[in-house]
C-alpha cells in the first residue's frame, strides 16, 4: 500500500468532483450510472439509491461493484468491493441531510423508497499524473 497519496487525497478528489460512476453487473451484462449522494462510514463507502432500482436488483444477483471518480485533469480513483443494500435509519438520515438533491426526491429520511448501498471496500486505486495506479490503504 502506498504512503504517497493516502485516503484523505482520495476523499478530497471525491468531494471535488461530487459525482462518481458505479459499475454493477447482473452476471451477464454490465451497467454504469452516476451516483452523487455518498459518504464514508469508517472503511465502507455508502451511497443513497431507490429501493426498486435496477442496481439493487443487480447486486442481489452479483454483489461486486466498482466506483470511479475522476476530475477534469484525469486524476481518478477506483474503489471496488462487495455491495449490500441496507436501510438503517441513522445513515439514511445522514445521507438525506447532507445531500440536498435527496430532499427533492424523497419525503424524508424515513421514506421507505430510500435505501443505501454499503460497499465493503476491498481495494482503492488512485492515479494522478502517473501512468500506474497507486494502491491506497482504507483502514
Amino acid at each position: 500500500m502506498s504512503e504517497g497519496v493516502g485516503l484523505e487525497r482520495v476523499k478530497q478528489l471525491m468531494s471535488e468532483v461530487g459525482i462518481g460512476f458505479l459499475a454493477t453487473t447482473d452476471g451477464s451484462k454490465a451497467a454504469v450510472r452516476p451516483m452523487s449522494a455518498w459518504l464514508w462510514d469508517g472503511p465502507d463507502l455508502i451511497c443513497a439509491t431507490w429501493r426498486n432500482s435496477d442496481k439493487v436488483a443487480e447486486i442481489g444477483k452479483c454483489a461486486a461493484g466498482e466506483y470511479c471518480f475522476m476530475n477534469k485533469d484525469w486524476a481518478h480513483v477506483r474503489i471496488c468491493g462487495a455491495l449490500i443494500m441496507e436501510d438503517g435509519p441513522e445513515l439514511k438520515r445522514r445521507l438525506y441531510e447532507s445531500h440536498a438533491p435527496l430532499q427533492g426526491l424523497f419525503e424524508g429520511p424515513d421514506d421507505p423508497r430510500l435505501v443505501y448501498l454499503r460497499m465493503k471496500v476491498e481495494r482503492v486505486r488512485f492515479m494522478d499524473q502517473e501512468t500506474t495506479y497507486e494502491d491506497i490503504a482504507v483502514d
